[in-house]
């Protein structure tokens, strides 16, 4: 695959579309990869069957937070995940910066009414949120930049390595998130689970 790109980065054919300001040496990954691993399947292609759930993790460039290809977070950007070619996630997440182009992702959040879960807002609504939650709420803050368009119309995607390196910050935010709730007498996700 490295080869291959390398052959289409040099290859004078592609050199006009390189240099446009609307595609870039990510899309070029994409393409590669739907032609030899996809074919053009989508995230809606995955809902058919009954496999394991599929968490494919970037990094947002301006904030340096955490972006996951998952629909509650394309919710936040008023975004449907099932139109999403998988070629172009994978591009996302493999797009180490200065050797790839981000991919860039339109934002129209805040736009179409979603509002962050009951369940996050104690963090959300107050300037001292429930111990020992720390990490989760800035990465919660974090998200919640991405309801507005206005300001961040565009969220500009590289390897997710760069804001989590093991891919483990998200289920460790879960678990901060619900001991911080059971410590303030709130009812978490995970209560009755073993």
């Amino acid at each position: 695959v490295q080869g291959e790109l390398t052959t289409r980065f040099l290859s004078p054919a592609n050199w006009g579309a390189l240099w446009s300001a609307s595609w870039g040496r990510s899309e070029m990954a994409a393409q590669l990869y739907d032609e030899i691993l996809f074919n053009g399947a989508t995230f809606a292609d995955l809902k058919r069957g009954s496999g394991p759930l599929i968490m494919v993790m970037t990094t947002d460039l301006s904030s340096g937070s955490r972006f996951g290809y998952v629909q509650s977070q394309f919710d936040v950007i008023c975004s449907d995940l099932g139109a999403v070619p998988l070629s172009r996630a994978a591009a996302a997440s493999s797009a180490v910066p200065v050797v790839l182009s981000p991919v860039t992702l339109d934002n129209h959040g805040g736009r179409c009414g979603t509002e962050p879960s009951a369940l996050l807002k104690p963090f959300l609504d107050t300037d001292e949120p429930p111990r020992p939650a720390a990490r989760a709420v800035r990465t919660l803050r974090a998200e919640e930049s991405f309801r507005d368009s206005t300001r961040r119309p565009f969220l500009h995607l590289v390897d997710g390595g760069v804001s989590d390196n093991v891919g483990m910050r998200g289920v460790l935010d879960a678990l901060e998130i619900s001991e911080a709730l059971n410590e303030a007498g709130r009812p978490s996700p995970l209560d009755g689970k073993r």
